[in-house]
């Protein structure tokens, strides 16, 4: 977690120098392959306040998985009233 904090700072200093000026803010994700109870937790739940955030890799596919399913079931519903509203 400190790595990812000092990671996030590094970024923000070169904020201001991206060309496009495009970016306003900065937030810090680590993957990990478990969250245990305790300390670790807390301090990944403290994290949240600053944007830093610590996931699980079932975590995000579930995430991903459910996103995949609502843009899927949107899809089929734009297709749906594509056909029955040109035909």
């Amino acid at each position: 977690m400190n790595q990812l904090f000092e990671y996030v700072g590094f970024v923000k200093s070169l904020m201001g120098s991206h060309p496009d000026g495009s970016y306003d803010d900065v937030t810090g994700h680590l993957v990990a392959g478990r969250i245990p109870d305790g300390p670790v937790r807390a301090m990944v739940d403290e994290a949240r306040v600053h944007k830093r955030y610590a996931r699980t890799y079932e975590d995000l596919m579930a995430r991903a998985r459910r996103m995949h399913e609502d843009y899927e079931k949107k899809l089929a519903r734009m297709d749906g009233e594509r056909r029955g509203g040109g035909g």
